[in-house]
């Protein structure tokens, strides 16, 4: 089963070390630009990547055709504290390089004293290419620390670009306007006013769309005990192009999320003492079902790791979680001045718990039911992942987390109206990537079997059926040498897939990174056209991919960036 903020099995870890139609103008004002075949679905701005996913709708679809991998063209280091974190067993979310068409290339560095996270301190470097070399043109030092909402302090800081501006996470809960060319902090732009309070938090990705229109999550949260003591803020904050702020309360947002002092049903895990497995338990002497601890909801917030979208027509949408107990989550639909469209919980739509996809279940329990709750299942926006929402032109998917599936996960669908439509089981930790086609549309996941150690990247139509499936194959641990040579193992299991976000070009080709160290391409079909070594098997957090505007690939691996192709 995966261990919690990373990406890799434990079985793993150990291994490694312990470590023109109606239709059509219906969809183009659902912002997909232009689903035509040709090159004018790939026109404007969509040759920059410029967020988490590439874009405010997180389609992670370049208009490149994407360079054939031959060699390394460059390469730099996000993370000089890789080893000393995957000892800890636990890794940042890093951040997606911002790619424009200029040959401008913006990176974050981390930097501080390695086994002393408190120093750590996130900068956003700047680059351009010019002819064959990457030259550095500035550094800018954030002031942003993560919010401690889990038992490790690593997170997800994650900038975004919008026209001549970067916009980074800051300190007390600010945003950090920078000029892209030039490294100058503009201003920082404070919701609250007062001065920096140490207790705010900006949590997840910034998202930006092409107008200039900025969206972001706040948190704050009780100095002595943040998970136990309820938020005493949960923001999140609209900026336009003018610099002028609205926010909305996460904490009253939802008219029909249980209250701050209503009793949620927590899990078996959380009972003491912990009842013997398998779970659920046994019913009581009466008869009726066990059910695990009640406790205090507390209020909504958002979780740690995700990143709000914002759809072309100006729709903001965005997660919630209830912060003491994460099963009462709920998938946002927000007009552009913040204004409720829907709430949609994600409880109530699964029914697939024991004798079904749960296979660890006590003889007699209940069908259908979470092993964790004895209860239907629910989605979980957890804290430790990175899934964020995407628009689609028929609605929007969020993947959610189940422990239950052996922490597989399901991708959950609603319409444009917040209804439920169907789910896929997988969908945690990831933000599907969407491939434009003809005039329509298919998502493309990772897709990881833990049980049987199997993992593939899959490709879904718009109702969540199976159009394609790639199995992770090789068994080769391997390492490249100073020399360039490359030393290679065979241990006998396939890896996971180690992508938060996928690249795909504008032919439909999937390129996405592996455990086994690897840069793969994946051509429709599922068909492998290419594996690239970059530089170790490694123990990773799960990390994106982008490609530029020529078609060059950018891709993450112990805790270093890789620029691949042919060419400049």
């Amino acid at each position: 089963m995966r261990t919690q903020d990373t990406g890799f099995t434990v079985r793993h870890a150990r291994t490694l070390g312990a470590r023109a139609t109606l239709f059509a103008a219906a969809l183009l004002g659902l912002g997909f630009a232009s689903l035509a075949s040709g090159d004018d679905q790939f026109a404007g701005r969509q040759c920059d990547w410029t967020q988490w996913a590439r874009s405010s709708s997180h389609d992670s679809l370049s208009c490149a055709k994407g360079q054939r991998a031959e060699k390394i063209l460059a390469e730099k280091v996000l993370d000089p504290f890789i080893d000393n974190d995957t000892e800890y067993g636990s890794l940042d979310h890093l951040q997606v390089p911002l790619l424009d068409r200029e040959g401008g290339v913006f990176i974050v560095q981390k930097s501080g004293v390695a086994d002393q996270p408190a120093t750590h301190v996130w900068s956003e470097k700047a680059y351009r290419w010019q002819h064959d070399r990457l030259v550095e043109r500035w550094s800018y030092a954030s002031d942003w620390k993560p919010a401690p909402l889990t038992a490790f302090t690593h997170a997800l800081w994650h900038p975004a670009m919008s026209g001549h501006f970067l916009y980074l996470p800051g300190a007390g809960g600010t945003l950090l306007k920078v000029d892209k060319q030039q490294g100058r902090l503009v201003r920082r732009i404070d919701p609250f006013g007062g001065g920096i309070d140490p207790q705010r938090y900006v949590v997840g990705g910034v998202a930006a769309d092409e107008d200039g229109n900025v969206v972001y999550n706040v948190l704050r949260l009780d100095a002595a005990a943040p998970l136990a003591q309820d938020v005493s803020e949960a923001w999140l904050v609209h900026v336009d192009r003018h610099d002028r702020i609205r926010k909305v309360d996460y904490k009253s947002l939802i008219p029909n999320a249980p209250s701050a002092t209503s009793l949620c049903y927590l899990t078996f895990s959380q009972m003491s003492p912990r009842p013997p497995r398998p779970w659920p338990p046994a019913p009581q002497p009466d008869g009726s079902p066990t059910l695990p601890p009640q406790a205090p909801c507390l209020s909504q917030r958002p979780p740690r790791d995700m990143t709000p979208a914002i759809a072309p027509d100006g729709t903001i949408y965005t997660v919630s979680r209830a912060h003491g107990a994460e099963h009462y989550s709920y998938l946002i639909a927000l007009t552009p001045d913040l204004g409720l469209k829907w709430a949609s919980s994600l409880r109530g739509h699964l029914n697939d718990g024991c004798g079904v996809l749960a296979n660890t279940c006590r003889p007699g329990s209940t069908r259908g039911v979470d092993t964790l709750t004895n209860l239907p299942p629910a989605g979980v926006a957890n804290d430790g992942s990175s899934s964020s929402p995407v628009p689609l032109p028929d609605g929007v998917v969020f993947g959610a987390y189940t422990a239950y599936n052996s922490g597989r996960g399901h991708l959950m669908k609603f319409d444009r109206q917040g209804r439920f439509q169907t789910t896929y089981d997988f969908g945690w930790d990831i933000t599907p990537g969407v491939w434009r086609h003809g005039r329509g549309y298919s998502l493309v996941l990772k897709d990881q079997y833990y049980n049987d150690e199997e993992y593939a990247i899959t490709q879904l139509s718009p109702s969540l059926e199976k159009e394609w499936q790639y199995m992770a194959s090789n068994t080769q641990q391997c390492e490249r040498k100073p020399d360039g040579t490359i030393d290679c193992e065979d241990i006998g299991f396939h890896f996971e897939w180690c992508v938060a976000t996928p690249g795909i070009d504008r032919d439909g080709n999937v390129y996405v990174v592996s455990a086994d160290g690897n840069l793969y391409v994946i051509g429709q079909g599922g068909v492998e056209q290419q594996r690239f070594f970059l530089e170790r098997t490694a123990y990773a957090a799960y990390t994106p991919t982008a490609l530029d505007h020529r078609g060059r690939v950018y891709a993450m691996n112990n805790g270093k960036l890789f620029i691949v192709g042919r060419d400049q």
